[in-house]
């Protein structure tokens, strides 16, 4: 990613953060790079614990949907790992959930994410993804997989800093 498209990728999630998107994040432990929502989540749960705006979703949306419903968002950010044509391996987008078709989650399940949103009343979704490299049962998180890991946990920490330290004033 280039440095300006950084920052106004920074600068969306930002918004929609001050504007109480809830984040979701979603993966498979067992898959390789699928894992890389839940590891963002499980990490940035750790450091801000409970929170009105972090959903860690271990069995995917479906599961996680009674506790997504009693947080009544109207904007929800899924954290997802993406399988896209255009993007190379640890290439992180983030695009309108309408988008899902064009970024492709890896996944086993049933129903279209955006319908389980629309389902309980969310508004306005979005897709912040990591392309996947491989998602192989038992495979291991590949190194640029891992590195955006690293980089949206950062930039994710920096963000919901300024949102709790503004949220107490």
């Amino acid at each position: 990613m280039e440095s300006s498209n950084v920052q106004s990728f920074v600068d969306k999630l930002r918004e929609l953060v001050n504007r109480g998107a809830v984040l979701v994040f979603l993966g498979n432990e067992i898959r390789g790079d699928d894992a890389a929502g839940l590891l963002i989540g499980k990490r940035l749960a750790e450091m801000f614990g409970e929170s009105r705006n972090i959903l860690v979703c271990e069995g995917g949306l479906e599961v996680c949907s009674v506790d997504l419903r009693s947080l009544n968002p109207k904007i929800v950010v899924l954290v997802d790992a993406v399988i896209a044509p255009d993007l190379e391996p640890g290439d992180i987008v983030l695009a309108p959930a309408e988008s899902e078709e064009m970024y492709t989650l890896p996944t086993t399940h049933a129903l279209p994410k955006t319908l389980i949103l629309k389902s309980i009343g969310v508004e306005e979704a979005w897709i912040l993804g990591i392309q996947a490299q491989s998602t192989g049962i038992g495979d291991e998180m590949s190194p640029r997989v891992r590195e955006a890991v690293e980089k949206l946990v950062s930039i994710l920490e920096t963000i919901l800093k300024e949102f709790s330290s503004k949220a107490r004033a």
